[in-house]
């Protein structure tokens, strides 16, 4: 789906509270597609909620894909995350 994107960086947000089923196969793909070079890799920003997720996953997803990663341990706190003001300067700074 993104294997056209030549013009524009895309972005994935993946909000999860729970596990990825082949974790370790994504990060392989994602990182292979980045060393590729064909198209362009999509930054991927990774919200996990709760303490079932697979946090280390979560956050080499970002890593690998010059993405963003943040934690809400409680779902209390994940409407903290999800305000729009946030979710721009996320995207306007990016590390």
């Amino acid at each position: 789906m993104l294997s056209s994107a030549q013009s524009s960086v895309p972005i994935v947000f993946l909000v999860i509270d729970g596990t990825a089923e082949d974790e370790r196969q994504i990060c392989s793909v994602v990182k292979n597609h980045m060393a590729d070079g064909e198209s362009i890799c999509p930054r991927i920003y990774t919200f996990g909620i709760g303490s079932f997720c697979n946090h280390y996953f979560l956050r080499m997803l970002a890593v690998i894909s010059r993405g963003l990663y943040e934690l809400a341990k409680r779902s209390d706190l994940v409407s903290r995350f999800l305000q729009l003001d946030q979710l721009i300067t996320a995207l306007t700074f990016p590390e």
